[in-house]
């Protein structure tokens, strides 16, 4: 079912918001590792871990922020 999500997800953001073909692959690994990590679970607690895990593996803050940003508008859709 999540996967199904995801590939709605991309379709919207590649025909409705047209963004470049750099975004896009920075938005589908930022899914994929959020994801992974999260054992396709989407909750507050799971994405606070997500954050203490990235902060831990010493993730840029830029990267981190993105990553998040990515998330926020995934759970939006």
């Amino acid at each position: 079912m999540i996967l199904d999500d995801i590939e709605k997800f991309f379709s919207y953001l590649n025909g409705i918001r047209n963004l470049s073909s750099n975004t896009l692959r920075s938005y589908k690994t930022d899914l994929k590792i959020f994801f992974e990590f999260s054992k396709n679970e989407i909750s507050a607690q799971k994405i606070k871990e997500f954050i203490a895990n990235q902060n831990k593996n010493n993730i840029e803050k830029t990267t981190i922020a993105r990553r998040l940003s990515t998330i926020r508008s995934f759970c939006k859709f």
